[in-house]
Order: C-alpha cells, then structure tokens, then sequence
C-alpha cells in the first residue's frame, strides 16, 4: 500500500537470500529467478508470508508450485485474480479481542481498574487493530497517562484522527493510501457516503448522492468493498466503518464547497422523504396525496410487502432525513410524510423512529400553523411513548 510497491522481481532476490541463494548467482532476468526461487523451494517445506500485497501482478511470481509449501497473502484487496487460493475475509476484532489486545499491550499495571475506559477505548477505535495498536503504543509511551485521558481526547469526533497517531503509525494516513488509489468517480462517491444520516445504504441512495445510475454505483460500491473502504453488511447494503466515515467527512469537507455539500445532503432527504411518502400510501393511507415532485424518481414499491422491506431497510435513513428537512424549513413534506406513515406505524409500534416522526411531524405542523394537525401529530406522539415504553 503505496505510491511505489515493492516489485516482484526485488521481492525474489529478498527471498533467495532468505531462503540461502548466493546474492551473486541470483539471475538478472525476472523469469529466470521465478525458476530458480520455484526450484530451491521444491526441495524443503516453508511457509512465505507476503504481507501488504498489492495486487495480483505483485504476488503471482512469488506463489511457489511446489507442493508442501504454502504461502500466507495479506492484502487490502481480495486479489481476486488469483487461482487455487482459499480467501479468509477478516473483519474487526471483537470486543473482547480488542480489550485483550490494549491489555497486553499495556501490561496488568495500568490497565487494573480501567475496564470502563479500556471499553470506551476500543469502541472509539472501532475496534481497528492498527488504531488499537496506536492507542496502545501511545499509552506507552506516556507512563503518567491513564486509559480515561485518552478518551477525553479521542470523544471528540472532529480531532479522533488527529489523534490517532503514534510516531510514523497514523489511522488517517493509511486510509490516504487507499483513498489516493481510487478513481475521482470513486473518491467523490465515498466522500458523499458519510452524508448519510443511517449506519449502511443501498445502490439506490447511493445514487442519489452521486447522480449515478444505481447499476454503475453498485459497481462502484464493490469495488470500495474490495480495496477495504466499505463494509457489505448484507447482501445489497453496505456501511462505512466508523474511523472510514470520519476520514470521509474530512474529505468531503476538504474538497467541495459546503454549498455543493448542503445541497447533496439535502437533495437526499428529499428523495428519502419521498420514498418513504410513496412506501407509506401502500398501508391504507386514505386520501393521502401523491409524494411531491422532485429532480430524482423515488422510490416506488409495487407491493405491499416491497414498500415494507423498503421502509424497513431505510429507516435509520428516512428517520434521519427528518431533522434536515426540518432545519430547510421544508415542514409541507415532513407533515406529509408522517402523515402518510400514520397508517404503517401499526405494524411496527415498536419502532423508536416514530418518536422522531411524530415528534418532527408536530413541529412542523405547528410551524406553519396547522394547529388540527399539530394536535393530531401530538396524539401519535404520545401513542408512540405509550406503546414504546
């Protein structure tokens, strides 16, 4: 992972040494060294660990034929290019792990008493092994700090990557060197990710963030998957991994004008909020207007049950959506939309979503004076504390 990996053909000489070759037998032509590194390893077992792989160029010379040896690829990408190869995906460390790797890191001495800020600690990384690794190595190096200053340090979500640094190693600097091999296309869509008020998102709103297609953003959602950007939380759904979205913020706010940042934002609670309009009228609805017109197409179930999967999957997004439209003085849609949900919110009285529906639904229907409607949202409201408690 950088501007100049280290080529195949170097990378063999550092192993026929390491494997006793003579440096000054080692032959100039790169495939010849091939055969004579595939020739040393078919006479002994070893086990070849190419750590940090680039891409399947780098590492398909280095893949002995011999059998009994084996050879360990790490790499940000799933080098899927490669033949014959058993692909482990690895995702965070558990919560455990994480307050297990601090702990050894840091020795019983300072961490007996600390459990609650060793938490914290490990929440705050996300449960990153390199952002561990920086926490623990900064601790150390630091013998009168306790795990709890730390976390005062790192609370604050605008200067956690400022924070995450330990000498050379730095949370933000490793995501550059993904972010900086991406295409524009593919950096502009993960900027406009962190925009998204849930914690994961589907092609289809992805979309609404870039102007793409939502088949060219799929795509393009894959592909962040495979260089480790994004997370597929599900078939079709993808999140970014907290420290991932704090970097992509910071580039968003770095690299377009806020302008064009609150009109993106904005554009996507509108077609979140209409979506969620034409889902709703699905579920009864009775009189119930057609969603608003909009630059974007909404979302526009067939069925019944297509509108509920939808409502479902997105809630944390249209539920996000509200407090945007609310603070655009956009209060016409948010009555709308709770008004068009009234009908579905008996499938799922237990959903803490309709406190915010309803809540934003009587705000915004007493400001533009709607006092009936105001009391009618106020009504749901109180449904929603009493069937939610």
């Amino acid at each position: 992972m950088s501007d100049s990996p280290l080529p195949a053909a170097e990378a063999l000489v550092l192993l026929l040494v390491a494997l006793g070759h003579p440096p000054d037998r080692i032959p100039v032509d790169p495939v010849a060294r091939e055969a004579v590194y595939r020739a040393t390893l078919a006479t002994r077992r070893a086990l070849v660990v190419l750590d940090d792989a680039a891409d399947e160029t780098q590492t398909r010379p280095l893949l002995p034929d011999a059998e009994g040896s084996f050879v360990l690829v790490t790499s940000r990408r799933p080098l899927a290019g490669l033949e014959g190869v058993r692909r482990i995906r690895l995702g965070g460390l558990s919560g455990g792990e994480s307050a297990t790797l601090l702990k050894r890191i840091l020795g019983a001495p300072r961490t007996d008493g600390q459990s609650e800020a060793i938490t914290r600690l490990t929440e705050l990384c996300g449960h990153l092994p390199l952002a561990l690794r920086i926490v623990g190595n900064r601790l150390s190096s630091r013998p009168s700090w306790t795990p709890a200053r730390l976390v005062s340090q790192l609370a604050d979500e605008e200067s956690r990557l400022s924070g995450l640094v330990a000498g050379d190693l730095a949370v933000r600097g490793a995501l550059a060197l993904s972010y900086g091999q991406l295409t524009e296309p593919h950096r502009l869509l993960l900027r406009r990710l962190s925009l998204t008020p849930g914690h994961d998102t589907g092609p289809d709103l992805a979309a609404v963030l870039t102007g793409e297609d939502p088949l060219t953003t799929g795509d393009s959602l894959d592909l962040l998957v495979d260089r480790g950007l994004l997370e597929e939380t599900a078939p079709g759904r993808y999140a970014l991994h907290d420290l991932v979205r704090l970097f992509a913020r910071e580039r968003l706010d770095g690299e377009e004008p806020e302008s064009v940042a609150r009109e993106v934002q904005l554009r996507m609670a509108d077609w979140l909020l209409r979506s969620a309009s034409a889902a709703g009228r699905m579920f009864e609805a009775p009189g119930a207007p057609e969603p608003w017109a909009g630059a974007i197409a909404p979302f526009a179930p067939r069925s019944a049950a297509e509108a509920e999967e939808w409502l479902t999957t997105e809630r944390s997004n249209w539920a996000g959506a509200l407090p945007l439209m609310y603070a655009a003085d956009r209060h016409t849609e948010v009555l709308h939309t709770s008004r068009t949900l009234y009908w579905f919110s008996d499938r799922w009285t237990q959903w803490p979503e309709w406190r915010t529906l309803f809540s934003y639904g009587a705000r915004s229907a007493a400001a533009v004076g709607d006092r009936a409607a105001e009391a009618h949202q106020l009504n749901c409201l109180a449904w929603a504390h009493g069937v939610g408690a």
